[in-house]
């Protein structure tokens, strides 16, 4: 695990700029759109939305935190999220930028940053930025879903409009 870990860790943070290793294969278009999805859950605070963008034994890794290898281990932490939203009248919006991606026939790997935004209907009430590298695969009907997914805290300053951002289409 060590090892998967340190490998995961080295393709990230040699990234220095955006690079697409695609070769033959260009899954673009519906890569971009899981993370639209990601985006629309957060905008529509709808879980639904968050459970059909991973598969059911997905490993998710969070700073500080033990590793979850089970959507059903890591899904109600985003039901509770968005449940805490709803009540204190709070919109989420949810922005990647993908600064490599690797793609394959079957899986990609992305490498970027998002960037988090909570607010009320007249102010910002905060933005967190952090750092992200998944998994993605295609599924038996042609989908694709995240079957890893880790990420940490990113300094504000790596954001950059320099870049094309994904997020959910208004």
């Amino acid at each position: 695990m060590k090892f998967y870990i340190s490998c995961i860790s080295l393709l990230f943070f040699s990234c220095a700029e955006i690079r697409t290793d695609s070769g033959p294969f260009d899954h673009s278009v519906e890569l971009n759109k899981v993370y639209e999805t990601f985006s629309r859950a957060y905008a529509d605070k709808d879980i639904g939305l968050i459970e059909a963008i991973y598969t059911t034994n997905a490993v998710y890794l969070t700073p500080g935190d033990t590793i979850k290898l089970y959507a059903d281990d890591f899904i109600p932490g985003f039901a509770d999220m968005f449940h805490r939203a709803d009540v204190d009248s709070i919109f989420l919006k949810l922005e990647f930028q993908i600064r490599e991606r690797q793609q394959f026939p079957d899986h990609a790997i992305d490498a970027g940053y998002y960037r988090f935004t909570r607010l009320t209907s007249d102010e910002v009430t905060d933005i967190s930025l952090g750092k992200f590298i998944t998994v993605l695969s295609r599924q038996e009907d042609g989908s694709w879903k995240f079957t890893h997914d880790g990420y940490s805290d990113a300094p504000q300053s790596a954001w950059s409009d320099k870049h094309d951002v994904i997020a959910a289409s208004d």
